[in-house]
């Protein structure tokens, strides 16, 4: 997979956009959130062919500096299932130790059984943490440190 850091690109951002109110809804970012992000953190674009597939949305951990904290994640729903999640996750794992870093911080739902094996499938979950409502009422999260070195 090809990847592409994004940070002002028009397309790409709504693009983006549109894959975070397909796969989070009420949860997905918006402009106001996602064009800030993009210009002073990471957003990297995965490619099939020159078409965008995929996303990942990276920040610098500030309590774990080598770590980067993994705040969005995505592939176009209806290519789900073909192994495209899996391809991004390890391209941007390669990304991740590439520019120095040793993992990742992230949440996952307890009910995302797929994104759980997919991100153990990277790394070695070093920590986890219950956050009881951690959106609010009825939205627990999982809080993982996922180390990708020995």
């Amino acid at each position: 997979m090809n990847l592409q850091k994004v940070d002002s690109q028009r397309d790409l951002l709504d693009w983006t956009l549109e894959q975070e109110r397909e796969l989070f809804s009420d949860g997905a970012l918006n402009s106001w959130s996602l064009v800030p992000l993009a210009q002073t953190q990471i957003l990297i674009l995965g490619f099939k062919k020159g078409v965008p597939v995929g996303y990942a949305l990276v920040l610098q951990d500030r309590g774990k500096p080598d770590f980067l904290y993994l705040f969005s994640f995505g592939i176009q729903k209806h290519l789900q299932g073909q192994g495209l999640g899996a391809e991004l996750g390890e391209d941007l794992r390669a990304w991740t130790l590439k520019n120095g870093y040793s993992g990742w911080t992230l949440t996952v739902s307890q009910d995302n059984l797929g994104a759980r094996v997919l991100y153990k499938n990277l790394g070695k979950v070093e920590e986890e943490t219950l956050l009881q409502a951690h959106y609010g009422k009825g939205e627990d999260r999982l809080w993982w440190k996922l180390s990708f070195v020995a």
